[in-house]
């Protein structure tokens, strides 16, 4: 008896998901794939791609700050202790894309004297290109929620492009919920924010997290290089955006 249960502890420790903790290893690799992905974009100018990692504290969350005269843009970066249940490796990466977002997602922006993309316009470039890239470049292994993968399905057939929306997408939901973890419980792919902008959300607020969820998803819906705003699954969602001519504001290209 004493040997059957030990049979069946082994097999449950083997068929376990494994943890998703945010260690330093995890953290630095994140970084540099996506650092090695944007910094040499025409559209990057040269500039240099910095992280600043603070350790050990109670969330993970980070912001972006562009400094033109050192043609450097930082990324600083507070990482959760790694033995919290955590984002994991995706749900981090996607931080550091809505970071990138900041950067290369274009209009509109937070001030016509500062380039750097709102909040829900970062969201968007995360979900749009930025997660893509990084799922099509180094994720093999990992698993899509069924939600995410009948999600994709509504715009794309291809199999492949199914995964990569459905893990880009399941990575963005992930994120959402950490950045909002007390309050998140009402937050789904099934909802949607009915909510209309009188005027786009900018200047470093925040559109509801339902709002940013959405947003995301429509992200995902979108193909890079692809004027969505004709399409309803994928254009920017109006509880954050309105375009004053209604006219397409093209993201910065690639």
């Amino acid at each position: 008896m004493f040997k059957v249960l030990q049979t069946i502890l082994v097999i449950l420790l083997l068929s376990a998901p494994a943890s998703a903790k945010l260690d330093k290893e995890t953290v630095l690799k994140v970084e540099q794939r996506l650092s090695s992905i944007y910094k040499n974009l025409p559209t990057n100018n040269g500039a240099e791609i910095v992280f600043l990692n603070t350790w050990n504290q109670e969330t993970t969350h980070a912001f972006a700050r562009w400094i033109p005269q050192l043609n450097t843009r930082f990324i600083q970066v507070s990482i959760e202790r790694p033995t919290r249940a955590s984002l994991g490796e995706n749900g981090f990466a996607f931080l550091i894309c809505h970071e990138m977002g900041h950067f290369f997602g274009g209009q509109p922006f937070i001030h016509e004297y500062l380039p750097l993309s709102v909040e829900g316009q970062a969201d968007y470039f995360a979900a749009r290109d930025c997660m893509k890239r990084y799922v099509k470049k180094f994720q093999t292994n990992s698993t899509p929620s069924n939600t995410a993968v009948s999600t994709c399905k509504k715009v794309y057939s291809n199999s492949k492009s199914i995964r990569i929306c459905a893990l880009s997408l399941t990575a963005g939901e992930k994120f959402i919920k950490s950045q909002y973890a007390k309050s998140a419980d009402h937050v789904s792919l099934l909802n949607r924010d009915s909510s209309i902008a009188n005027a786009t959300i900018g200047f470093f607020n925040y559109p509801s997290q339902q709002c940013r969820l959405d947003t995301i998803v429509a992200g995902v819906l979108c193909n890079p290089g692809t004027d969505c705003s004709q399409r309803q699954l994928a254009s920017r969602p109006p509880c954050w955006y309105k375009s004053v001519d209604g006219s397409f504001q093209k993201p910065l290209q690639h």
